[in-house]
């Protein structure tokens, strides 16, 4: 189930197109209206998140892992306050739909 839900995962169509030629990408709406460098970086900032959870998620001792509240919830403040100071406004709208 899991794997049948990444077809149309904005997020998995963000991590195909790094390894798709330009002239192949498809005509989506994030596509035409954000630079490929900032699509890619974005996509590299959310898949770092990603790990983390997974890294603290699947960690052997419980007490670590009691610490993915917090985690989960740092995440807020990182795209609220740091990721725009990294990416324009209209990029953050385009890429978050």
């Amino acid at each position: 189930m899991a794997i049948t839900s990444l077809d149309g995962n904005q997020f998995f169509e963000r991590m195909k197109l790094i390894f798709t030629e330009q002239n192949s990408y498809p005509a989506t709406s994030f596509i035409r209206h954000v630079k490929q460098r900032l699509i890619h970086l974005f996509t590299l900032c959310q898949f770092i998140c990603l790990a983390v959870l997974c890294v603290i998620g699947f960690f052997p001792y419980d007490y670590v892992q009691l610490v993915m509240p917090i985690v989960l919830l740092l995440l807020m403040p990182i795209r609220h306050f740091v990721l725009p100071k990294v990416f324009p406004p209209k990029a953050l709208t385009v890429l978050d739909q």
